[in-house]
């Protein structure tokens, strides 16, 4: 039989610390993106202008929003403007399940905010993007890798999910995402949010191991492989998930949705 070795009162202790910053910071983006006068004025610029006008609009938008991570702005794509940002969030469990005491713990996710055109309408929004870790997973993360910066590490697993090849995760109860300097346990979820009822599907990641832990069955899984990946299809925000729908049951790519963009190979850095 396995024994079972708490998380430790350092690691439960840091947690704690973080993710009262991290929801100080949300908070700061909710505020900002719906009292900050002077931004939605400059949204609107970033909607109706063209070249110049609208490139200095962005930054000011950029500007605003510092305090997430901006992945991608394009400024004359077939569809018109738009730009997308990621962001840690601590929150209570996506899909809650009160009769089950592990799945109904609270943590942390990747979300988007969502700036830009969604076919007949520019949209200015923000929801769950790839990412749910509990908060054993990030307990577990600070145990085994002391000092390890928990935005960086979500941030690098989103980056990581959004690359994975579809083919590689269909049908898998578990795989394991690359983290950090090690890998969180994953599973794919789809099911209503209990905040906004709308469906997701994402990462949830139970649990997080250092790689010197990991047995040979426990294999990270590849990113950038041939094929479809996570981020063209499944793992879109859903502005852009509607917005590139091909009328057949299928969606397009987020490369090809974003022509001319311009991405963002190192994002920006959270405070």
């Amino acid at each position: 039989m396995k024994g079972h070795f708490p998380i430790d009162a350092a690691a439960r202790g840091a947690l704690r610390v973080w993710k009262a910053r991290a929801e100080s910071r949300r908070a700061r983006l909710d505020k900002t993106l719906t009292c900050n006068l002077s931004l939605q004025m400059e949204i609107s610029n970033f909607a109706v202008k063209r070249g110049t006008g609208q490139r200095r609009a962005f930054e000011k938008i950029r500007k605003a929003l510092a305090l997430a991570s901006l992945q991608t702005v394009a400024f004359n794509p077939p569809a018109g403007p738009l730009a997308v940002w990621a962001y840690v969030k601590p929150r209570e469990p996506v899909n809650f399940a009160p009769n089950s005491p592990s799945e109904a713990q609270s943590g942390a996710t990747v979300d988007y905010i969502f700036i830009g055109e969604t076919g007949e309408y520019f949209n200015v929004g923000k929801g769950l993007w790839t990412i749910e870790a509990t908060d054993h997973a990030l307990g577990r993360l600070l145990q085994r890798s002391p000092g390890a910066d928990l935005d960086a590490v979500l941030l690098d697993a989103h980056h990581r999910l959004l690359a994975v090849p579809v083919a590689d995760v269909s049908g898998l109860d578990e795989f394991f995402l690359p983290a950090g300097n090690g890998v969180f346990a994953s599973q794919l979820r789809s099911g209503p949010d209990v905040s906004t009822g709308e469906e997701s599907i994402h990462a949830r990641c139970s649990t997080w191991l250092h790689a010197d832990q990991l047995q040979d069955s426990q294999l990270p899984v590849a990113t950038g492989g041939a094929g479809q990946h996570l981020g063209d299809v499944l793992l879109k925000p859903t502005p852009l998930r509607r917005l590139s729908s091909d009328g057949k049951g299928g969606i397009t790519g987020f490369a090809r949705v974003l022509d001319g963009a311009v991405s963002i190979a190192a994002p920006v850095g959270l405070a």
